[in-house]
Parts: structure tokens; sequence; C-alpha cells
């Protein structure tokens, strides 16, 4: 399921070897079925991108998913997006690694840009702008294997949320981060009081 933009761009990638019949093609609106309903928001990257808001009818319980965003939303999103019960949002690279890497600079430009991926401080700063009385977890997606790992992302959203005096703010939350190749469930995160072993 994407919207007929994305599949555009990914079957110019893939040479024009996509099958469209194996895509459902969604508009930037919402879709309501039965058991939830479905909003597609476009966001900011060098490639065509969408992100997801999916509500269950019967709970009301909302997830909101977004990754390969360059660390930008528009202001209209905060409000679409904000305090929600699920987050998973993307925290791509740690900046410093990003620059000393091997990766050629056209690559590291690409991560860095403006348009580019979200890195570590720009993930937590969008969590802080989300998150609300009724979030319950977080999940960091997208950490690249090459610039980041789970122990740099941790120590930068910790180190954020004690600078700037908003632990209280994300006290109930969990917070966990997703695998390359394996699943990792969202309510087996650990509170920022879990992570840092204080009580």
């Amino acid at each position: 399921m994407t919207t007929k933009e994305v599949y555009e761009e990914c079957n110019e990638f893939h040479k024009g070897k996509l099958d469209v019949d194996r895509f459902t093609l969604i508009n930037l609106d919402t879709q309501q079925g039965k058991m939830f309903s479905l909003t597609a928001f476009k966001l900011h990257h060098d490639k065509e991108c969408v992100g997801y808001m999916i509500c269950c009818v019967a709970t009301g319980d909302t997830y909101v998913h977004f990754a390969d965003n360059g660390g930008i939303m528009d202001k209209d999103l905060y409000s679409l997006l904000g305090d929600k019960e699920y987050y998973s949002i993307e925290s791509n690279y740690d900046v410093e690694l990003t620059y000393f890497s091997n990766r050629d600079s056209i690559l590291k430009k690409r991560c860095l840009g403006y348009y580019g991926h979200s890195s570590n401080l720009q993930a937590i700063e969008n969590v802080i702008k989300l998150v609300g009385e009724h979030t319950e977890c977080v999940q960091f997606n997208h950490l690249s294997e090459e610039t980041n790992s789970e122990e740099l992302a941790t120590k930068w959203h910790m180190e954020h949320l004690i600078i700037w005096n908003k632990l209280d703010l994300t006290k109930n939350i969990k917070f966990s981060y997703a695998k390359q190749n394996e699943i990792v469930p969202m309510d087996n995160g650990k509170t920022h009081k879990e992570i840092r072993g204080v009580r």
C-alpha cells in the first residue's frame, strides 16, 4: 500500500520491474475501513515518501509511522499527529559517525542534508514535539548499521531529555529500538528511568 507517486519513484528505481497489481494505491487523505482508518501524509525526503497514521475504530488507539524524513515536518503535521498512543520515528544516524565514516561524500550529503534522514538529535526533538499524555510507546526505526547503534541513539535521546528538562514529559513513555532483521515489540520497551538505571 502506498501512493501513486511513491510507487512510481520505486518502480523507476527498480527499472520498471514492480508489479502495480501487487500494490494498493491510496491518496494523501483518510481512508475509513470497518476496523481502522488510515491517513497517509507526505514527508520531506529527497525521494517521494509518505508516513501513515492508523487508528483502531474499536479502541481509538492510534499508531503513527514515519521514516525517511529529513528531520523536518510541517507545523500542521505536528497538530495532526500530536498526542497519539504509539509512534515509530526514524533515528537514522549519529552526526559525528556520519561525518567521519568511510562513506563517500555524496552519501554523507544525502543523509545529512535538509531532505535527508533524521539524526538521533532530530528524532528526539520530534518526540518532544509530538508526545502527550496519551502516548504509551515510541519506537525508533531505521537505525543505520554503519553510522549509528542502539547504544549511541539511546545516549543521545536520554541526554537531550536531561539537558532540556523534558524527562517529566516522557516519564510514562516506553522507548524501544527497532532492529534490521528482528521483530521488536513496541510495548517491550523501557521508560527513561529504566534505561538510565535510576529510581
